[in-house]
């Protein structure tokens, strides 16, 4: 017999210097620590508890990455919203006009676009 295996998300939350993990997949799960490794790696034994209790099952559960993985991709996801709020406020604050063209082949291909 070959097992079948399945993804969740977990979501992972700051709240007042606690790191809170959380799934809406599976309600009744919330892990909170204010170490953010610790609570990071109680999340499997968390989700295995669960669906012993709830479901009778017992099933093997581990991170798709390990906690320095984790933390780069973070990282790297932070930095990218950093430079797109950089960006957004550098054209805001430029005072440009942006205003767009249109371009076909012949002006018969604008006639029901132009004003």
């Amino acid at each position: 017999m070959t097992g079948t295996a399945t993804e969740i998300q977990v979501v992972r939350r700051i709240r007042n210097g606690w790191y809170v993990y959380t799934c809406e997949a599976l309600p009744g799960l919330y892990v909170a620590s204010k170490n953010d490794k610790q609570a990071y790696y109680d999340v499997p034994n968390a989700i295995r508890m669960l669906y012993k209790l709830d479901f009778g099952a017992t099933v093997s559960v581990f991170p798709k990455t390990d906690y320095a993985t984790f933390m780069k991709q973070l990282e790297l996801g932070e930095r990218a919203a950093e430079s797109i709020e950089e960006r957004t406020r550098e054209m805001m604050d430029s005072h440009q006009t942006i205003f767009s063209f249109m371009i076909g082949s012949t002006n018969s291909d604008f006639a029901s676009s132009c004003h």
